[in-house]
């Protein structure tokens, strides 16, 4: 997923790519991808600076932070970045990252890669607290069943033994 800035004729230009799971790489920690990766792109060039406008469309695999099954999560992402040549902010001070800079990025030798915008996009995209359903039940505390499926036999009722003096108090 690669675009050369030189061969753009004109001031704008789209660009349709379509990326095989196996391009990326994710830990199965992060998500899985279940499906090739669909990327619209929609490019304005001013002098070198370069305006990218996308759509990314797939499907990755998750998992539950409740109850730990494994779903599919489709993913309908958009982005904006601006892009400047590399060439341009080579300096030698460090220097911090502002708000407004976030949506930058660089581009060396005038090919611009996408890949590694993409796999950051698809990331930001999967939900922080993975679900897969907002009812879910999630394990039992005790023995580890998932009450999804069925209901177990524990019982649900723990007392902190410092509290055990006020529940005597109501049941008089």
């Amino acid at each position: 997923m690669k675009i050369d800035v030189n061969e753009i004729i004109g001031p704008e230009a789209n660009f349709t790519f379509t990326a095989s799971a196996s391009d990326f790489t994710f830990s199965p920690d992060e998500l899985i991808l279940k499906e090739e990766v669909k990327v619209f792109v929609y490019l304005r060039k001013i002098d070198k600076e370069i305006f990218l406008k996308g759509d990314i469309q797939t499907l990755i695999e998750l998992r539950c932070s409740r109850c730990l099954e494994s779903y599919e999560y489709p993913v309908n992402d958009h982005f904006e970045i601006s892009l400047e040549p590399y060439s341009e902010y080579l300096t030698e001070e460090e220097t911090e990252l502002r708000k407004d800079e976030l949506d930058f990025d660089l581009y060396k030798e005038d090919i611009i890669d996408l890949t590694e915008l993409v796999r950051e996009q698809i990331l930001l995209a999967a939900p922080m607290i993975p679900l897969c359903h907002k009812e879910c039940k999630g394990l039992c505390q005790q023995c580890g069943e998932n009450l999804n499926h069925k209901k177990c036999s524990c019982t649900t009722e723990q007392i902190d033994p410092r509290w055990s003096k006020l529940k005597n108090l109501l049941n008089k």
